[in-house]
């Protein structure tokens, strides 16, 4: 995780975990959160059923977001990179087209 929303998103999901810990007592694994979407929606509603709490609704709000945007953003990036070539031959602007003579 290096770029900044993936980092707040790291933050967001520590944060979970510790608040779940101490508030409900449910131990939330971190990478299968980030992975597993069915782990995550499970986990995330097992929280939000058990929250007391302002601060751990807005987490499971802010997170649930967070990993909504990163699946639907993960497949368009692939469509978008498979489709466009990285490298497209274009032709020189300094070439000379012969097609009709050298005075065409």
């Amino acid at each position: 995780m290096t770029t900044e929303p993936d980092f707040d998103t790291a933050v967001l999901m520590a944060r979970l975990k510790l608040h779940a810990r101490k508030q409900l007592g449910i131990t939330v694994d971190l990478e299968q959160l980030e992975a597993d979407a069915d782990y995550a929606g499970a986990t995330l509603r097992a929280i939000e059923d058990g929250a007391e709490e302002e601060t751990l609704l807005v987490l499971v709000v802010r997170l649930r977001a967070r990993l909504a945007k990163a699946t639907d953003a993960s497949p368009l990036q692939n469509i978008v990179s498979a489709a466009v070539p990285k490298d497209i031959p274009r032709p020189s602007q300094f070439l000379r087209d012969h097609r009709f003579g050298a005075r065409g």
